[in-house]
């Protein structure tokens, strides 16, 4: 699988600013960059929604709602991935003969 690239919070505010400027384009700074258009548009709307903090505006609900989404969606995998070791867990121990001293109970 590929790494993520990781950028600097100046490298995407330099991208936004020469879009917002209309110095370039969104699809010449994606092209220039080799950036995901969408990725663009996302940091521009972090961009302008961090700006709006700034002047003493106030977060949109849907924000919120999408931050706590994210959160509870990290919980799921992580619980799902719990279900999953138990799961192999218990079908192992139920393979081994019912007298078997492959697992003994530590003292």
């Amino acid at each position: 699988m590929a790494k993520q690239r990781q950028y600097s919070s100046r490298f995407k505010a330099q991208r936004v600013l020469e879009i917002l400027s209309g110095a370039k384009s969104l699809a010449q700074v994606s092209r220039e960059h080799k950036l995901d258009e969408a990725l663009l548009q996302r940091w521009q709307a972090q961009f302008v929604e961090s700006g709006k903090l700034a002047l003493g505006g106030q977060p949109r609900p849907e924000d919120k709602h999408a931050e706590r989404a994210a959160e509870l969606e990290r919980q799921a995998a992580k619980l799902r991935l719990q279900l999953e070791i138990a799961e192999k867990l218990k079908s192992y121990l139920e393979s081994l003969p019912p007298d078997s001293e492959s697992w003994t109970k530590p003292d």
